[in-house]
């Protein structure tokens, strides 16, 4: 009696199947977990740009406003120194004015006074 295969054979085969079932099931295993890894990657990336997207919004939003606020005093200042320009431009016509009608009515005097006094 020596070591005889066929009183194993069908234990053989079991350990044969067991092997074969298990590498395809550990391949399908590493596939399944290398999904769930990729959707949970997937889901960071997600969370991350919502993020990002939040920041984005509340920072323009904030720019937005400060851009209203500082047109809003430009036009201010643009009124005040239109009113200011304005007033000084008033001042200057009737100051050109009176000083016009200075020089008019001191020609007018001279004038009266060469004829008054003609050259000898």
């Amino acid at each position: 009696m020596g070591f005889e295969f066929t009183n194993y054979i069908g234990e053989i085969i079991t350990a044969v199947v067991t092997a074969v079932v298990a590498w395809f099931s550990r391949g399908k295993m590493q596939k399944a977990e290398t999904q769930n890894s990729e959707a949970n990657a997937m889901q960071a990336m997600q969370v991350a740009y919502d993020r990002y997207v939040e920041h984005n919004n509340a920072v323009n939003a904030h720019l937005t406003e400060r851009m209203k606020s500082l047109e809003d005093e430009m036009h201010k200042r643009d009124a005040f120194w239109e009113k200011k320009y304005s007033t000084l431009e008033n001042e200057l016509h009737r100051v050109e004015k009176y000083w016009k009608d200075k020089y008019e009515t001191l020609k007018k005097a001279f004038e009266s006074y060469k004829r008054e006094h003609p050259k000898k």
